[in-house]
């Protein structure tokens, strides 16, 4: 592929990087649905190639899984500068769990489909790999995220470093924009590998960094600032003592 660069970005906000518009951050496939669809933009000022695909959330993973019931089509496609195209997502009718949504991760993968464009440099063409949520939600499932949000429990754990533990009581996938600790007078915020995520009926562990600003200034509290199914974020606020 030459000398280019493959970035990895996992979107929580409207997705606008290098030269792709992608209308959503998260796509909601709930039980029942025919269909769903992701448009995407090509604003470089070239074409570009995208291939598409679904799998488990894999890094370095460049292929369609074999075991995802979703599937994108077109999963291959040229876009030309500012041309827009409707990539539909299918679900194959595979039976998931009831009781809780599944999730998985939508690949979108760019090429530039040209060597040499004039008046820019070689090194400034990119290939750029952008990943985001998709969440079967089946009927079952009742209140919202938001409502889910209000029931997570968490515990603050001491060794080596401060960590903070975090139980999904409810059957939705929770995705955080960030969470904030007040804990004897600091302010701290969570910190995870990939992504601030709490899996439905599962514990998350997320590092604890002291941070100088003052999000919250009454001690033993924490924030959580969930992101909703529209991508927007709302702010949680529970006192260290309920958790």
């Amino acid at each position: 592929m030459g000398k280019t660069i493959l970035i990895i970005l996992f979107l929580l906000t409207p997705i606008s990087h290098a030269g792709m518009l992608i209308e959503k951050t998260r796509v909601i496939y709930h039980e029942g649905d025919s269909t769903q669809s992701v448009n995407i933009m090509n604003i470089n000022p070239y074409p570009t190639f995208v291939q598409t695909w679904v799998d488990s959330g894999e890094v370095n993973n460049f292929k369609q899984s074999a075991s995802s019931p979703f599937v994108l089509i077109p999963p291959i496609f040229n876009l030309r500068p500012n041309e827009i195209k409707s990539v539909r997502v299918i679900f194959n009718g595979q039976k998931l769990p009831t009781d809780r949504e599944s999730l998985y991760w939508i690949n979108i993968y760019e090429v530039p489909a040209i060597k040499e464009i004039p008046g820019i440099d070689k090194y400034l063409l990119m290939s750029m790999k952008t990943q985001l949520k998709l969440i079967y939600r089946p009927k079952n499932l009742t209140g919202s995220v938001n409502d889910a949000g209000n029931s997570v429990s968490c515990s603050l754990k001491q060794d080596t470093h401060l960590s903070l533990i975090c139980l999904n009581n409810s059957g939705y996938v929770l995705s955080y924009n960030g969470i904030i600790v007040n804990t004897q007078g600091r302010n701290y915020k969570a910190t995870a590998d990939l992504d601030l995520m709490i899996k439905p009926f599962s514990e998350s562990f997320f590092s604890l960094t002291p941070i100088t600003a003052e999000p919250i200034k009454n001690t033993n509290t924490i924030l959580f600032k969930i992101i909703n199914d529209e991508g927007e974020v709302e702010k949680i606020t529970k006192s260290m003592s309920t958790l």
